[in-house]
């Protein structure tokens, strides 16, 4: 593959693809289908009739009864409370979702007692498998085995990986790339990799708090022991490493804030180790921390990235200008602006320099919305790809398979994280009978619930006054002041029943996607 070797100094190369890789590409077809759903049932409070279950995700009603049947087992054995029955019809499904972990965990499991998950797995832990070894060990036919193997095959190519001739062949900081991902995303709690008992990984951990980092966060250690774990896993059985680590160049980063000091920790502690190789596992490490984010982000290193004049950097701050630049001209970003002007210098560039990742953040999306997504003519959508097609405008590596997929992820979460601070504040006037104490309560219990959500302002309704919205506890008082019919009334129970504020969210989504269609400039 042709690298641009224009780099930080001599260093970091611009990879010229990325692609984006679901955990549940590792599923079977029908787990797959299992996944959604259960995907549904937990956004339905865990409660669904088969009908509207059909409708909903439009698949055909027996091929739910067929899945559901099975998968109720399933989760039944998997958890010991049997949180899974079916109501009294038996077109009726209910998951006790107290007795459940969240929908996360639940999709890790599945993922990791399916056949794709576990040859990985044995890969990792046995350098020196054979296909018989792996076959024996699966307790799977050999045509199902390489049937496994060629998908992952396909799976693997994104990260420029594949298993042949009995390895998994592919540049070394790209294979601990991907079993970092993967180990993270989808077992993140391995006793194997997670365990405090190495006194080397310890100790590398606490030197490097106390001379390069500061202190980390619990989930930031947690990383680096997966990470350095791996590492020695990695090097058990193989001579000392000195791969290619395309454009990371040891000069450049040693002159890097931190670094110096960072170097000399590998030195100190890993020197009898005659499997590794220090200059290129302190090269490894850099890369590793950079997409891993171990570096806190407002530190001296990533500050000094940002700013360098060398051509790589600058041609990353014009991207993370662009991006900065279109969201500012909806939201207003505030305290934020720096916080996320660094992060997207991360991702962009991670995106830039490594290939595929293994995401979830598609799921924490689905969470969040519910499951319901933003239609592609939505003002949100529209906004999110005006925001891709002016990366793509200045870098093809944005349009490389899978980065789209990569950047509407990250660009959704930046637009839900942003919804509140939209530069237009949109108005809800509130129209009650009750006295004036009863009022006071309603309209802040209003206001404080709506605003985690929106930025709105909420206030008894004026008739000289605009609104966007009427929200009332009384239609005959509505009718009575003559409210115009063209604004949205609602009609809210008391102090606001779930189904009401669901739907005053809905037409403040509308609301917020007009907006944000509204004057597009040009990507």
């Amino acid at each position: 593959m042709k690298r641009d070797t224009a780099g930080l100094g001599q260093g970091l190369a611009v990879r010229k693809g990325t692609a984006t890789m679901e955990k549940e590409d590792l599923l079977d077809a029908r787990v797959r289908q299992d996944l959604a759903f259960i995907q549904y049932l937990y956004t339905h409070n865990g409660h669904a009739t088969r009908k509207q279950m059909a409708l909903d995700l439009q698949v055909d009603p027996r091929l739910i009864a067929d899945h559901m049947a099975i998968l109720g087992d399933q989760l039944n054995s998997l958890f010991p409370d049997a949180p899974f029955h079916l109501g009294p019809p038996d077109a009726e499904y209910i998951l006790d979702l107290i007795n459940l972990p969240t929908l996360e965990d639940v999709t890790n499991l599945l993922i990791r007692d399916g056949s794709a998950y576990q040859i990985l797995v044995y890969i990792f832990w046995h350098n020196d498998f054979t296909m018989t070894s792996l076959q024996r060990e699966l307790l799977m036919s050999s045509s199902t085995l390489f049937r496994h193997v060629g998908r992952l095959n396909e799976l693997l190519a994104q990260f420029h990986l594949a298993i042949r001739n009995n390895r998994l062949q592919g540049r070394e900081v790209d294979i601990r790339h991907f079993y970092f991902l993967l180990f993270s995303v989808v077992n993140d709690r391995d006793e194997r990799l997670t365990n405090t008992n190495n006194p080397q990984i310890e100790q590398f951990i606490t030197d490097l708090q106390n001379s390069v980092t500061g202190p980390l966060p619990m989930d930031t250690r947690q990383s680096v022991r997966i990470y350095l774990h791996l590492l020695l896993q990695r090097v058990a059985v193989n001579q000392p490493l000195n791969d290619d680590t395309g454009g990371f160049r040891l000069a450049t980063i040693k002159e890097l804030p931190g670094m110096a000091a960072m170097f000399a920790i590998w030195g100190r502690l890993f020197t009898r180790n005659n499997h590794i190789n220090p200059e290129f596992e302190g090269v490894a490490f850099f890369v590793f921390a950079f997409y891993a984010h171990v570096f806190p982000l407002d530190s001296e290193l990533y500050h000094t990235l940002f700013l360098l004049t060398n051509p790589f950097s600058s041609r990353l701050r014009s991207y993370v200008h662009a991006v900065m630049d279109l969201l500012s001209s909806k939201f207003d970003l505030g305290g934020q602006q720096r916080e996320l002007q660094l992060i997207f210098f991360t991702e962009l560039t991670t995106m830039a320099l490594l290939p595929g990742a293994i995401t979830n953040a598609h799921q924490l999306v689905y969470t969040a919305m519910q499951g319901i997504y933003w239609k592609p003519e939505s003002g949100q959508m529209q906004f999110i790809h005006m925001i891709i097609s002016r990366l793509q405008r200045l870098s093809p590596a944005f349009s490389a398979p899978g980065a789209e997929d990569m950047l509407v992820e990250r660009l959704t979460m930046t637009v839900l994280l942003l919804l509140v601070h939209t530069r237009r504040q949109f108005r809800i006037g509130l129209v009650t009978t009750t006295d004036l104490a009863t009022n006071y309560y309603m309209r802040r219990g209003i206001s404080q619930q709506v605003s985690a959500n929106f930025n709105v302002s909420v206030s008894n309704y004026d008739s000289t006054e605009q609104y966007d919205i009427i929200v009332t506890t009384s239609v005959e008082m509505s009718n009575h002041i003559g409210l115009k019919n063209d604004l949205p009334l609602i009609q809210m129970q008391d102090f606001g029943t779930g189904s009401d504020f669901v739907l005053l969210y809905w037409y403040l989504d509308a609301l917020v996607s007009n907006y944000l269609k509204t004057d597009l400039p040009d990507p």
